[in-house]
Parts: C-alpha cells; sequence; structure tokens
C-alpha cells in the first residue's frame, strides 16, 4: 500500500509537469505569432473538447485557479486565457465568457477571491488582473460578468467582503484600494 501511494504520488508529478509544459509551450507559441489574424492554434484551442465529458478547453483552463497542488499550474492557465481573450475577436464562435460552462460562477468568485487573498502569490495575483483587464478590452461579456452589474451599491453583498468570496470584481478592487496600506506590507 504505501509502495502504491509512493508510485501514485509520483505519476501525479509527473502530470502536473506535464501540464506546465504543455501551458508554458502553448503560451510561447501564442506570444511568437506573427500577424493579426487568427492562427491555426489559436483556433484549435478555442475550438478543443477536452475529456470524457466533452468539456470546453476555455472552461477547463479556467477551473485551473482552483488547483491547489502546484501554484504555477493557475498562474500559467490564467496567462493563456488573457492571451486567448485578445485573439478572440477574429473567431466566430462563442464568446469565452460562454465557454466557462456550468461552473461559472463559482470560477469567477475563485479568480476574484484569489485577488484578495494574502497568502496567494504576487505572480498570481497579477495575471488574474492582466486577465480581467484583458476581458475588459477584448471581451465584453466577459468583463460584464467579471463586473457582474446584477449587483446594487446598496445591497449586503455589494458592501461586505470580509470573510465571503466576492462576487464582482468592483468589490475587489474597492477592497484593495480600501486596504492598501495593509496590503503593501504583505506585498510591497
Amino acid at each position: 500500500l504505501n509502495r502504491m501511494m509512493k508510485v501514485r504520488k509520483k505519476e501525479g508529478q509527473i502530470l502536473e509537469i506535464l501540464v506546465i509544459k504543455t501551458l508554458t509551450v502553448i503560451e510561447v507559441a501564442l506570444l511568437m505569432k506573427e500577424d493579426k489574424g487568427l492562427s491555426a492554434l489559436e483556433y484549435a484551442l478555442l475550438n478543443r473538447k477536452v475529456g470524457t465529458d466533452d468539456l470546453d478547453l476555455i472552461e477547463v483552463l479556467a477551473s485551473y485557479i482552483d488547483y491547489h497542488g502546484n501554484e504555477i499550474i493557475p498562474y500559467h492557465a490564467t496567462k493563456v486565457l488573457t492571451i486567448l481573450c485578445s485573439c478572440q475577436i477574429g473567431f466566430q464562435g462563442p464568446p469565452i465568457v460562454s465557454r466557462l460552462g456550468a461552473q461559472s460562477h463559482t470560477i469567477r468568485s475563485s479568480y476574484l477571491y484569489k485577488l484578495i487573498d494574502r497568502k496567494e502569490h504576487e505572480i498570481l495575483r497579477t495575471s488574474i488582473m492582466k486577465f480581467i483587464i484583458a476581458a475588459v478590452e477584448y471581451q465584453p461579456g466577459l468583463a460584464a460578468f467579471f463586473i457582474n452589474l446584477s449587483l446594487k451599491e446598496n445591497d449586503d453583498e455589494y458592501n461586505s467582503m470580509e470573510n465571503e468570496t466576492p462576487t464582482s470584481c468592483l468589490q475587489v478592487i474597492l477592497y484593495l484600494l480600501d486596504n492598501r496600506e495593509e496590503l503593501m506590507m504583505y506585498h510591497p
């Protein structure tokens, strides 16, 4: 039993390394693109379904934000999503926000929570902020989803974020601005 657990752990570590290397290669390939049109790689990534459940690759990439085994995986997955936000302009398929699947609200909350979580590494928090900026710039539907316009300023959910998972990036931005001195002590 102990030997089997060691083998499983080693297999898991190898799988993590493969995922990191794959995301890194995709990221580099997307960044090396020279023309402004939609490349074959971008088209393939935006159309890709994976797994036995036939999940959209965008949903899988976004769900990596909740992966706790290795903090590098959420970072690279978020960077790939950020790049895909900008390249989807020439794509005639559904927008990124519609590809987040049934867990879209959970995914949004996870991204937003990690922005205010002092335990998260700064590179991940910066990557998430760049993802939201790319959404605002290139993906109006995704931007509206992160802003969550259904919240009103007088709602308790809008005004209170202490010990709760945020549902709007506006909440997060206000929280970060209100607590900037305290946060600078943790991440100068």
